[in-house]
């Protein structure tokens, strides 16, 4: 966690997110510049459960999504939780039409199981 810790610690909201942060799957695509950014979340969260405002939620809110600890923030780097790739559609080729000269290609979803 980050030190120095406020005066009487951090709150155990701020110490439980910590901690998901860095158990998330996502923490595994974080590098070492990102460990500041999150460190500034942390103090942030703290800072809020201590004394919330609407300002506040709105800078955590994007620096979670930045660091892809949102649902949006994901979506925005592509990224999947295990969980959510394995229900991730999987994508096939289809010709570009009855122009058989044609390098027109387009992807469409199809079901798993339709082959």
């Amino acid at each position: 966690m980050p030190r120095p810790a406020p005066r009487g610690g951090y709150s155990a909201r701020a110490k439980a997110a910590w901690k998901n942060w860095w158990t998330s799957p996502v923490a595994r695509a974080w590098s070492e510049a990102d460990r500041d950014s999150v460190e500034m979340l942390m103090r942030m969260v703290d800072e809020f459960w201590r004394e919330p405002t609407a300002a506040m939620t709105a800078q955590i809110r994007m620096l979670k999504d930045t660091l892809g600890l949102t649902p949006k923030g994901r979506q925005d780097r592509r990224w999947l939780l295990p969980e959510e790739a394995q229900q991730a559609p999987q994508l096939s080729v289809i010709d570009g039409g009855e122009d058989k000269g044609s390098n027109v290609r387009r992807m469409r979803a199809v079901d798993a199981d339709a082959g």
